[in-house]
C-alpha cells in the first residue's frame, strides 16, 4: 500500500486501466496526455462492479480524449533537443549563448 491508496491494473472494455482506490467521495478519470493509458481514481467503498459501470459510462469520451492527444502529438513533433512538456504543447528549445571579451559599455 503506497500513501496514496492501492494501486491496482485491471482490463476493463479491452482497455488498460490503473485504478487507485484511496479517502475519497467521487471517482474521477484520467487520460495520461503523453501516451493516452486511463487511470480511475476511486473510493475504497466502490465495488470493481461499479467501476467497471463507471469506465463504461465514459469509453466514447476516454476513447475521444486519446484520439485528441494522439492528434495533439502528430501536431506536435518534437525535434532533437527540443522538449515536450506533458503533451500539453510547450517546447522549449535549446539555444547557444556566445559571450564576448568585452562588454559594450
Amino acid at each position: 500500500m503506497t500513501s496514496f491508496g492501492m494501486i491496482y491494473l485491471y482490463i476493463l472494455l479491452n482497455m488498460n486501466i490503473t485504478i487507485t482506490r484511496k479517502r475519497m467521495k467521487s471517482m474521477r478519470i484520467t487520460i495520461e496526455p503523453t501516451d493516452g493509458s486511463v487511470k480511475v481514481s476511486a473510493p475504497k467503498r466502490v465495488s470493481i462492479k461499479q467501476i467497471q459501470d463507471f469506465v463504461a459510462s465514459r469509453k466514447e469520451w476516454i476513447l475521444k480524449a486519446q484520439e485528441h492527444y494522439e492528434k495533439s502529438k502528430e501536431l506536435l513533433k518534437v525535434g532533437e533537443g527540443e522538449v515536450l512538456l506533458h503533451g500539453v504543447g510547450y517546447i522549449i528549445k535549446n539555444y547557444e549563448l556566445r559571450v564576448k571579451d568585452k562588454a559594450p559599455f
